[in-house]
């Protein structure tokens, strides 16, 4: 059955009870959630298609897609936080991983066949948290690689923000650098809409958290870009010394 759009009836997220109630081989499984994550087309077995997804309300389940003519009916609708009721999924045992057991995953995969009737419901809104009076801790590209939580870093633009494709289907996020003359530091920005007053070598202040993959190059992460604030009264800096910024900050010794 092709995926429907824009269902009129607003529809609850599944509750918990729902996820914990989950049971092998059950080919009548309800569930209302949205997208929170999702994997690119992959080939498996004897070369079927396979396309995983992650639906949630608290907990969280995986979605499957088998074959690429399935694969292509939901394809354009599988957009991170696109709220979906699924009715008529086929649950299957499942294996957790390590990092799915601490992220709050039930045991099932939850198989969407031809016949399973799929809704698409708009995006999902975060509930705004309580402010929460907290203050970013100052750092230096010196000093950058010893900071915990959020903090805060002046620099100057290397790299102009621009929007880059995810391994996600239909998502993409923003990416660009900062230096100080010396060090080079990459940002990424989770929900980007790029700033056309942003040009490169104007000095900026940034907000947000330091990321170090696999002990890796350091950068930051920022949720969008209101975290980046021109700084007034600097001066741009030069192409020459934007040319010479660009050695690497680490996280296992300080630069």
């Amino acid at each position: 059955m092709a995926a429907a759009q824009n269902a009129q009836d607003e529809i609850p997220y599944s509750l918990d009870s729902v996820f914990d109630d989950l049971t092998d081989k059950d080919k009548t499984v309800e569930m209302m959630g949205y997208i929170c994550s999702m994997t690119a087309t992959q080939t498996v077995g004897n070369g079927y298609s396979l396309m995983k997804f992650v639906t949630n309300g608290n907990k969280k389940v995986t979605c499957l897609l088998w074959g690429q003519s399935l694969i292509d009916i939901h394809v354009s609708n599988l957009i991170i936080n696109k709220k979906m009721h699924l009715d008529g999924a086929h649950c299957k045992m499942a294996i957790l991983k390590f990092n799915q057991e601490q992220d709050n995953f039930v045991p099932f995969e939850l198989n969407i066949q031809a016949s399973t009737v799929v809704n698409y419901m708009g995006m999902h809104e975060p509930e705004e948290a309580a402010a929460v009076d907290l203050q970013p801790e100052e750092v230096t590209f010196e000093t950058i690689n010893r900071a915990t939580g959020l903090m805060a870093i002046n620099g100057f633009v290397k790299m102009k923000f621009i929007s880059m494709p995810s391994r996600f289907e239909n998502a993409c996020y923003g990416c660009g650098s900062i230096t100080d003359g010396v060090y080079k530091i990459t940002v990424n920005i989770s929900n980007f809409v790029p700033k056309d007053d942003l040009s490169k070598g104007d000095a900026v202040s940034i907000i947000g958290n330091v990321n170090v993959p696999n002990n890796a190059m350091l950068n930051i992460s920022c949720s969008d870009m209101n975290s980046i604030t021109s700084s007034e009264n600097v001066p741009a800096m030069s192409e020459s010394d934007l040319a010479i910024g660009s050695s690497t900050v680490k996280s296992t010794s300080p630069p």
